[in-house]
């Protein structure tokens, strides 16, 4: 009875692990293309074993004794096989490569041998065989034992590694191989190893399951690498004295003086000479929001990340957020396809939308200079930095309100209606998509820098003296300035520094009156009140009246009997009221 629900219980993992492994397959899920053939193995040995059941005997017989510890080999062969290439780990050691890769193939000889034998000569004395069988299972325990041992070593390394945050992954992998290495010791200690065969399908497919879920994305292991290296670079200062001159001190690659230095010597290349450069925008307001620490760390992931997929290639740091790649190997697709590798594993770092922008020129006259190659990627590159935040002018915005605007909720979620609003009030006055999309991003952003202020708590604006007022005043000016480094658009960046001038010249940074207001700063400024006093002010005042008690003075009377208007189509008026 216990062995019909063991083979049930089977029967329904196999059949669950064979459906995800083929929408796996057809989705592409990187998980289940890494471990493909540790699935395939463990699926092989799941219906071999539910096969037996129902075969005769002497098939069965041959099946449990040759076949199966064949599988149990090819198991973990491709588990550890696939891990190491997981975590981009080569074998060094020829001899543990041997060991790893060639034991199975041996075990499939001898195993055919085995069958051969036992079929043929059906009258072998039993005593023999037992021998025979005994000899089979050991060596099967002990490989893998073997590689339980140098999987669990790995893993023990790369949770002392990487950082604090990513460490479950691997204590999860060091937790599933010991209780997995525990149980196959059990067994061995009493003898049931071979009358377990059933019990082990279950474990085994618990044991890949558990591989391929507990899947180890790049990004842990490039903080691995960056955590090593860090560590490495620090316990080592002292031995790299004259190879950091060449170096920088952050990032790890090259120099801008050695870059410009050895300039020359790249002209003697070959004519598929190839320069990238590179540039990382947003940094400066991480560093700034949340310390340098961050900032740098940020930095240091993505050059790893960039040095790893252009790992022959020459990287110099030209400026703060500038590197410069080249390299004589590379076509112009390779390099496509190396550009958006790293922009699908960097667009987001612990927590931050990070935006890197590339240009790239190909030497295609031998007589082109390095110098004139490089002028002419940085070109390529202001252009696809301004066509890309033209196109993505909304990424950009929403990007920005969600790595700075999270610091203060309130602030979030107001910055947030005041959006949505004035996107309706834009289509509402039929404006054509650059001015609507401006609007909403100018609204979307307007409050974002009183993020960096200190002063500013939960969106309560309050001042104790008049320095604290004229830092908070300062707010439209440095909104503006993250605005235009980010690469909002002008006439957003505009919106944002005009937001807090009145109709009447009462208002600031710069006391601009009628006219000289930009529209777009005039709705944005109208859209912050009405948020205000939906949400923060006295539910009691009726909104279209303090609306128009701003006319002449914050708004002009065009502006607000058209708001109000809009609002009460929108039922907000009566709603509020």
């Amino acid at each position: 009875m216990e062995e019909y629900i063991l083979l049930i219980i089977l029967s329904i993992m196999t059949v669950a692990l064979t459906v995800i492994y083929g929408f796996g397959l057809i989705l592409k899920k990187e998980n289940i293309l890494t471990y493909r053939y540790s699935i395939l193995t463990v699926l092989l040995h799941s219906l071999f074993l539910i096969g037996t059941n129902f075969a005769s005997s002497e098939i069965q017989n041959i099946a449990l004794h040759n076949t199966i510890p064949v599988l149990n080999l090819f198991l973990f062969r491709n588990l550890y096989v696939e891990f190491s290439k997981q975590i981009n780990k080569k074998d060094t050691s020829a001899l543990k490569y041997v060991f790893v890769r060639a034991v199975p193939f041996i075990f499939i000889f001898i195993m055919s041998l085995s069958t051969i034998q036992l079929v043929a000569n059906k009258q072998l004395e039993i005593d023999v065989v037992d021998a025979f069988d005994f000899a089979v299972v050991i060596s099967v325990v002990i490989y893998q034992f073997a590689i339980l041992t140098n999987l669990f070593i790995l893993n023990i390394k790369l949770k002392r590694a990487t950082l604090e945050k990513y460490q479950h992954v691997f204590l999860i992998n060091i937790l599933i191989i010991t209780v997995y290495a525990s149980v196959l010791f059990m067994n061995l200690i009493l003898g049931t190893l071979t009358d377990n065969f059933m019990t082990s399908g279950i474990v085994y497919l618990v044991l890949v399951g558990f591989t391929f879920t507990n899947y180890i994305k790049k990004d842990y292991l490039y903080e691995v690498k960056v955590y090593k290296k860090m560590s490495a670079r620090s316990e080592d200062v002292s031995n790299q004295t004259n190879k950091t001159i060449a170096l920088d001190a952050l990032t790890g690659v090259f120099a801008r003086e050695y870059f410009i230095r050895h300039i020359k010597t790249f002209d003697k290349e070959e004519e598929s000479l190839s320069v990238v450069i590179m540039q990382i925008t947003g940094l400066k307001l991480i560093n700034e929001s949340f310390g340098y620490e961050r900032g740098d760390e940020i930095l240091q992931e993505v050059i790893l990340v960039v040095s790893d997929i252009f790992a022959e290639s020459t990287i110099a740091r030209l400026s703060g957020s500038q590197f410069a790649i080249i390299q004589t190997s590379l076509s112009d697709n390779e390099i496509a396809d190396k550009i958006k590798i790293i922009e699908s594993i960097c667009k987001e770092r612990d927590g931050f939308i990070v935006n890197i922008y590339f240009g790239v020129y190909m030497r295609r006259k031998s007589d082109l200079l390095l110098f004139d190659i490089y002028k002419r990627a940085e070109q390529d590159l202001y252009y696809n930095k301004l066509i890309s935040n033209k196109r993505d002018q909304s990424k950009l915005a929403d990007a920005l309100w969600k790595n700075f605007g999270e610091l203060l909720p309130s602030l979030y979620m107001h910055l947030k209606r005041c959006s949505n609003l004035a996107e309706e009030f834009a289509l509402h006055m039929n404006m054509n998509a650059t001015q609507v999309n401006d609007l909403r991003n100018a609204a979307l952003l307007h409050d974002i820098a009183l993020t960096f202020m200190p002063t500013i708590v939960e969106y309560e604006v309050s001042f104790k003296d008049a320095f604290e007022e004229k830092v908070y005043m300062s707010h439209t000016s440095k909104g503006y300035d993250i605005a235009v480094e980010s690469g909002i658009s002008p006439n957003a960046a505009e919106a944002i520094l005009y937001h807090h001038e009145n109709f009447d010249g009462s208002g600031y940074p710069h006391g601009s009156r009628g006219d000289e207001i930009p529209y777009l700063a005039q709705i944005v400024a109208l859209v912050d009140l009405i948020d205000m006093m939906m949400h923060y002010g006295k539910k009691t005042e009726a909104l279209e009246n303090v609306l128009l008690s701003k006319i002449g003075i914050e708004f002009s009377s065009e502006l607000v009997y058209t708001m109000i208007d809009f609002l009460k189509k929108r039922k907000f008026i009566k709603e509020i009221s």
